[in-house]
């Protein structure tokens, strides 16, 4: 990692503690620093035989990872009428997601994921992958989705589950 930290005399990111995140195809990343907050990244790629830098980030914002496709973020609604122990559903305006050339992504929401942390109710979201091809980014407006909860929210706070960590959607 050394040679991929330094460019001339600019020092890029930290010395040392850097671990494999991931690999595949040929491509390595590689993270140091303590998440969330302080995490960089590298990327490098072997390319006949050597590797070479692919790119460099100070800030990312890790994402749940279920059958290769990384969670959406998610937000409350303004139409959501605020949360309280009784609540058995929710509306919820669906972040962003890669481009679509103007389609909707609501029609390729997964099944929700639910699970209980801390004392928390998280919920994680998913769409399925769009079909090969090459899309346009086109900003379009999406109605909120409406989404039942496994429960009575109860106590619990509610949470984003599909980031690292878990946050409280913005409203």
């Amino acid at each position: 990692m050394k040679r991929f930290i330094h460019l001339g005399d600019e020092e890029l990111a930290r010395k040392h503690d850097w671990r494999l995140l991931a690999e595949e195809d040929g491509i390595a990343e590689f993270g140091a620093g303590r998440l969330p907050d302080e995490m960089e990244f590298i990327a490098v790629e072997r390319k006949r035989g050597k590797w070479g830098f692919v790119g460099y980030s100070e800030r990312c914002e890790p994402a749940s990872v279920r059958r290769g496709l990384a969670a959406i973020t998610w937000s409350l609604s303004p139409d959501q009428p605020r949360l309280n122990p009784g609540t058995r559903s929710i509306l919820v305006d669906l972040g962003p997601s890669e481009c679509s050339s103007g389609k909707p992504a609501a029609p390729r929401l997964q099944r929700p994921e639910f699970r209980e942390q801390n004392g928390a109710l998280l919920m994680s979201l998913w769409l399925r992958p769009l079909p090969r091809g090459f899309y346009t980014c086109e900003g379009i407006f999406e109605p909120p989705v409406r989404i039942k909860l496994p429960e009575r929210l109860g106590q619990r706070r509610f949470l984003d589950g599909g980031t690292y960590p878990p946050r409280a959607p913005n409203s």
